[in-house]
């Protein structure tokens, strides 16, 4: 049996079996027919269904604002392959604007949304179809946003009808399938204009962004002057990964040296504080940097010439009193 279910042109629902192992109903052309039946066609509101290039379509009879959708659906025992979806060619209407938004799935993977904005029979009012979806997608519950209203300085007046619709498509996807997926548009502030406006001349519409992304690898990794982890992806996106830990102490020059530059905690220095880089008294991490010396290089040198110096004295002073011992142990003998 398949299910034929959807909405008129004027929005009224449908839902019709066709039965096939009945004698009536064992043709293509039997099922155009229940079709045709089930959507009223022949009427001033009616579609009509027929083949085109090998393909089932739908045809509202008369131009105009429609609210026509056409689902399918089969059960009974066998197979029998249904199209998971159908495509919108022409949502209806004189006034039509189209629009593609890319949006990921739970694994990263883009599909292409293309909708149409399309003029009601209500003034200044439009409605938003999802005509098509890229990509495995097992079915797409809801496509169409209804009631997008416009107040007379072309600003958006919010969500019309009572209860609003939702500002959302929903889906599922084939590497998700039972979850139905929401896909939330912001149409922007009612009143203001950072979002979708009715204004006279050339129309566009186009998508500013998404907070979808695709999958992706690290591909770089830095810190930050506190010490956070800030990894760089493949696919543009940048993410907090970790932190590195910082410690202070009471007294950090009781610190127990262990060399090449390692410390230890000790009596004197107190227990670690936690903390991270420019809090509770720790400095700024330093990313892509090389530690320097710790101590005042010039200084140091300083201290090493006079030290140098010192040590050339004392060995001269020790050799010109051996001199003086050996001449004097010379007189004695």
């Amino acid at each position: 049996m398949i299910n034929l279910a959807g909405f008129d042109k004027s929005g009224a629902a449908v839902d019709v079996d066709f039965t096939i192992t009945d004698a009536a109903n064992d043709t293509l052309g039997d099922l155009l027919t229940a079709i045709t039946t089930a959507y009223g066609g022949g009427g001033a509101a009616g579609a009509t269904a027929k083949i085109v290039n090998g393909q089932l379509q739908l045809e509202d009879d008369a131009a105009g604002y429609s609210k026509t959708d056409f689902l399918m659906s089969y059960t009974g025992a066998g197979s029998f392959d249904v199209p998971e979806y159908f495509r919108v060619l022409t949502p209806g209407s004189h006034g039509m604007q189209n629009i593609d938004v890319e949006v990921f799935d739970s694994q990263g993977i883009g599909h292409v949304l293309s909708a149409s904005f399309v003029k009601t029979s209500t003034p200044n009012t439009w409605d938003m179809v999802l005509t098509s979806i890229t990509g495995g997608v097992d079915s797409v519950d809801d496509r169409r946003i209804s009631g997008i209203t416009f107040l007379t300085d072309g600003s958006y007046g919010g969500m019309g009808g009572t209860p609003p619709d939702d500002q959302s498509f929903t889906m599922v996807f084939s590497n998700d399938p039972g979850t139905a997926r929401s896909v939330s548009m912001d149409f922007g502030t009612i009143g203001e204009t950072n979002g979708v406006t009715l204004t006279g001349g050339n129309t566009t519409v186009s998508a500013r962004g998404q907070d979808g992304y695709a999958s992706g690898q690290l591909a770089a990794l830095s810190a930050s002057r506190e010490g956070t982890l800030m990894g760089l992806f493949t696919n543009g996106i940048r993410k907090e990964i970790a932190a590195i830990k910082l410690a202070t102490f009471q007294n950090p020059a009781g610190l127990m040296a262990l060399g090449n530059n390692y410390m230890a905690a000790s009596g004197n220095s107190g227990d670690p504080v936690p903390t991270t880089g420019l809090s509770g008294g720790a400095g700024a991490v330093r990313s892509g940097s090389l530690e320097e010396s710790n101590v005042e290089v010039s200084g140091e040198f300083v201290n090493l010439i006079q030290a140098q110096n010192g040590f050339q004295a004392s060995a001269r002073t020790i050799r010109v009193a051996n001199e003086i011992l050996k001449e004097l142990t010379n007189l004695i003998r």
